[in-house]
């Protein structure tokens, strides 16, 4: 248990007390407590059952629920249901500095503190936010610990696929060595099967209409946090095409089942990809044909076509436009 906690009387006054206060005195309650918990910690990231906030803050369990939901949904924190792990987001910040120099040796204590955490959603996170700041050299990801990459892993499945593929050319390799001197009519047919599993290879890949679906999705999740981190859009449609091949969604499903999930005070801080849109597809389905939450419409995707001239940066970061101006190929990619 920690000695004392940061919390700035501003906390009040700011734009993150009013936010808080503005989903209700539960939402404001749940907040203050995440920053003084007793079982916090510097980095914001750290085990804590809902029932622990209802017992310790005396809102009782539905209403515990009602201010983490709140709190969520103005983006202060995340919760991670199956861990049980909350993530103040801005807490490390706060509790800590806004950045380091490469040899306090609190970025020792940063890096040993990220290591120690139990496995969550938020490890990823928690880096690609806080890394450079306090000069973390080693990504967790659900437990494997990676030297930071360069951009996403890739899902299991398509991990799989590779593998596969990699497993059967290297087979048809061997089988064209063995055969090249005496077989010269079964290399031949060797080296066509080769292609033919790149031309397999090249149809398992995102589409731009899988891109277009990926961008759009981003676009929801722009409407309620406008900061939102831009993500590999590459990664992201390749969820999507795992959904449309692999587990027979259609693409205006995808849509509005995401769509579905941004409007939902619950679900909006859970669902935040298509990989976790994926995952949790058939509960959403019960719980939105159950009209759980009732959310209410979200407004309709932007224009493409209109935001080509578009100015405001903003705009062009939730079209996903290059920094570089190179705008005219994602906004075709995206049509």
């Amino acid at each position: 248990m920690r000695d004392y906690s940061k919390v700035g009387p501003k906390f009040w006054i700011g734009k993150t007390g009013k936010a808080l206060r503005k989903e209700g005195i539960e939402a404001l309650v749940v907040g203050m407590y995440l920053m003084t918990a007793p079982s916090a910690n510097m980095l914001g990231l750290y085990y804590l059952p809902i029932v622990t906030i209802a017992h310790e803050t005396g809102l009782g369990l539905e209403g515990a629920t009602k201010g983490l939901q709140g709190a969520i949904k103005t983006g202060f924190c995340a919760y991670d249901h199956e861990a049980e792990m909350v993530w103040v987001v801005e807490m490390a910040t706060y509790q800590i500095a806004e950045r380091l120099e490469a040899k306090d040796n609190r970025c020792v204590g940063v890096q040993r503190d990220y290591d120690d955490l139990p496995e969550n959603e938020h490890l990823r996170g928690f880096y690609e936010k806080y890394a450079s700041a306090f000069h973390m050299k080693t990504l967790r990801d659900f437990g494997g610990a990676l030297v930071a990459p360069p951009k996403p892993l890739p899902s299991q499945e398509q991990e799989q696929e590779q593998e596969q593929e990699q497993e059967q050319e290297k087979n048809t390799s061997a089988k064209i060595a063995a055969a090249a001197p005496v077989a010269p009519g079964l290399v031949d047919a060797a080296l066509e099967t080769i292609e033919e599993s790149k031309e397999r290879r090249e149809k398992r890949r995102a589409t731009e209409a899988d891109e277009k679906c990926a961008r759009w999705c981003f676009g929801l999740i722009l409407d309620i946090n406008p900061t939102a981190k831009v993500p590999n859009f590459q990664s992201w449609a390749e969820d999507v095409r795992l959904m449309r091949e692999r587990d027979n969604r259609k693409l205006p499903d995808v849509c509005e089942l995401f769509r579905w999930a941004q409007a939902d005070d619950f679900w909006c801080g859970n669902i935040l990809s298509p990989a976790k849109l994926r995952e949790k597809w058939d509960q959403l389905t019960i719980q939105r044909q159950r009209g759980r939450g009732k959310p209410a419409g979200l407004p309709p995707p932007i224009d493409i076509a209109a935001a080509r001239q578009a100015s405001n940066a903003e705009a062009k970061r939730r079209l996903g436009f290059a920094e570089d101006g190179a705008d005219g190929e994602v906004i075709d990619a995206a049509r």
